[in-house]
C-alpha cells in the first residue's frame, strides 16, 4: 500500500524535526555550565534524546513502509498533541510540521512551523494559563489509528491470492492452488 502524500510530508518533517531537536539537545549539553548540569537537567536531556531518536526512527521506517512503524509513529504523536501552561509551569514539545491552536487566559491564537521546538519553563509566566493543541499531530494520530488500519485491511482483502499480504484462502496447505 502506498503512503499518502500528507503522511509522507509528516514523516519527513518528523525526521528533520528529530535531527534538529537532537542537535538542540547536544548544544544545550555542550553549553551547560558546571552549576547548571544537575540530575534534573540530565533527566530532561535523556528524555528529549530518547523522544527525538524514537520519533526519527519511526518516521524513517514509515517512509520505508514497515508496518510496525505505523504504531510507533502514532505513539510519537502523543507528546506532540497537547502542550500546557499553568500559572508557574509550562511544557511544550513540537517536532516536524506543526500547526498549533492556543487557548490562553487573554484570548486565543495560532502558530505554525516546522522542525523542532521544546519549552520547559517555571516561575511567573505571561500569559499565566493556557492549553495548546497541535492540529497536525491530532490529524496524524487520527489517520494512523483510524484511517490507515481500514485501508490496509481493505488492500489485504483485495490483493490477489498468493500475493504478499493477499487473501491466501484459495491455496492448499502445501502451496498449490486448490
Amino acid at each position: 500500500m502506498r503512503l499518502p502524500l500528507g503522511l509522507k510530508v509528516v514523516a519527513w518533517g518528523q525526521v528533520w524535526g528529530a535531527a534538529t531537536g537532537t542537535w538542540a539537545v547536544v548544544q544545550a549539553v555542550t553549553s551547560a555550565g558546571e552549576g547548571r548540569f544537575t540530575w534534573t537537567f540530565a533527566a530532561v536531556v535523556v528524555a528529549l534524546t530518547a523522544f527525538y531518536t524514537t520519533s526519527g526512527v519511526a518516521a524513517l521506517f514509515v517512509l520505508r513502509q514497515r508496518a510496525w512503524a505505523i504504531d510507533l509513529l502514532a505513539a510519537m504523536q502523543l507528546p506532540l498533541l497537547v502542550q500546557v501552561r499553568t500559572g508557574s509551569f509550562a511544557v511544550s514539545i513540537l517536532s516536524g510540521v506543526f500547526w498549533v491552536l492556543e487557548f490562553r487566559t487573554n484570548g486565543f491564537g495560532t502558530y505554525a512551523g516546522a522542525l523542532s521546538r521544546f519549552t520547559l519553563s517555571w516561575g511567573a509566566l505571561e500569559p499565566p494559563y493556557g492549553i495548546m493543541l497541535n492540529l497536525v499531530a491530532a490529524g496524524t494520530l487520527w489517520y494512523l489509528v483510524v484511517v490507515h488500519p481500514r485501508q490496509a485491511e481493505r488492500a489485504r482483502k483485495e490483493a490477489p491470492p498468493g500475493q504478499p499480504g493477499g487473501n491466501r484462502s484459495t491455496a492448499a496447505p502445501d502451496g498449490r492452488a486448490a
